[in-house]
């Protein structure tokens, strides 16, 4: 028993020293605050608190006691602060010029939240728990507009860096402002299905031994077809991507991309490979024994990941005459000839597994579906393009 009372005075004890500690450090940045503001007034008059202007000394304007303006930190709850106030003289602190109420380093981690797929109730129920202050959801949404600036910044930015490999995909999303469409037409639901697609394209480079991969750009388009995607490189091109600055495109084959390419660079002036793995699923999806579809993916994925095109032409030859009569269909679709999943056999070995695939877009985008599966449905173009940023 003497023990349990003891546990108990130490923990009473603990939080009255927790709660004399954060009402010290918020008195304590209270008082800084104020001090630089009492500090930055008499700059801006030419005389201290309560001292006039001496003879032949200049200024204008004079005090007119203070104002409230509530401030956030990352170090305590919500701050009331007194800002001096003047006449004759138009004056607002430096505190407070470049922001609302928060701190830049508590609005960066929360505007961080956000990217990383939180809800705007998510991130108010974090500042309600955690600095026991309520934020409106539309001071949030507020506060996420001033990204729109950087957005625009980034879909305009001159395009300087050489591509070793850029990969070129569509990611389907639904946007409210866009005509809906039904998920499925032979059934009666009123369950919207994606009705937009984002074209995204992904570069590949290196620097020294390091390498980097990062979004070039993207646009947000009704639907992926030659002209969205012509309208997509005829950007790219004029901001400074031209065909010396790209090494290979890879895509999934899809025909509105190449067709693209072609609008754009000319026919033969950009390396095109198609994905490999999505050939395989397409293969695979004709199985007639699913029995057979594991060792059948297994085979057909060693004549893709062959190092040279006499390798993959002999295997080829040798899978069709193992498979023709027992997977007929899948193998027809197998020998359909595709130039552009050969394309890899032009480029260096090394380079084979970075571009016989599109798999980094996928992988980007599988982040992507996260974020946007916590925010559901996109109200706008606008909201939709500052959340892919």
């Amino acid at each position: 028993m003497c023990a349990q009372i003891q546990i108990r005075k130490v923990l009473s004890n603990t939080q009255l020293l927790n709660k004399y500690l954060e009402e010290r450090i918020r008195t304590l940045v209270r008082e800084i605050i104020e001090t630089m503001l009492e500090v930055e007034i008499s700059e801006v008059l030419n005389r201290r608190k309560y001292e006039r202007l001496k003879e032949g000394q200049s200024g204008r304007g004079y005090r007119n006691g203070y104002r409230n303006r509530y401030l956030l930190t990352i170090y305590c709850t919500m701050l009331q602060i007194k800002i001096p106030r003047c006449r004759g003289l138009s004056y607002r602190p430096l505190l407070f010029r470049k922001k609302g109420i928060l701190e830049p380093a508590l609005e960066e981690m929360l505007l961080l939240l956000w990217s990383d797929g939180d809800s705007y109730r998510d991130i108010h129920n974090f500042v309600r728990k955690i600095y026991g202050t309520e934020i409106s959801l539309g001071f949030l949404s507020r506060m996420v507009q001033k990204i729109d600036e950087k957005v625009r910044q980034f879909h305009n930015r001159e395009i300087e860096y050489h591509y070793d490999c850029i990969y070129i995909d569509g990611l389907e999303i639904c946007i409210k402002e866009y005509p809906s469409r039904l998920r499925n037409n032979y059934c009666n639901t009123n369950k919207i299905g994606k009705n937009s697609v984002v074209l995204v394209a992904l570069g590949q480079r290196k620097e020294k031994e390091k390498i980097i991969r990062e979004i070039i750009d993207y646009h947000i388009v009704d639907t992926e077809n030659e002209k969205t995607y012509t309208e997509f490189f005829r950007s790219l091109k004029a901001r400074g991507l031209t065909s010396d600055k790209i090494g290979i495109m890879v895509s999934d084959g899809l025909d509105g991309i190449s067709l693209g390419i072609k609008n754009i660079y000319g026919k033969n002036n950009i390396p095109q490979q198609n994905c490999m793995f999505h050939k395989l699923v397409n293969i695979t999806k004709t199985v007639q024994d699913k029995n057979n579809e594991r060792e059948l993916r297994k085979d057909i994925w060693s004549v893709y990941s062959s190092k040279t095109k006499k390798e993959y032409c002999t295997k080829k030859t040798k899978i069709i005459d193992k498979w023709v009569d027992r997977e007929p269909i899948a193998i027809k679709m197998f020998c359909i000839s595709d130039d552009r999943l050969k394309t890899k056999y032009d480029f260096r070995v090394e380079m084979h597994k970075s571009i016989q695939t599109n798999n980094p877009i996928e992988r980007y985008f599988k982040e992507l579906r996260r974020r946007i599966k916590a925010m559901g449905i996109f109200e706008t173009k606008l909201s939709a393009d500052l959340t892919l940023s």
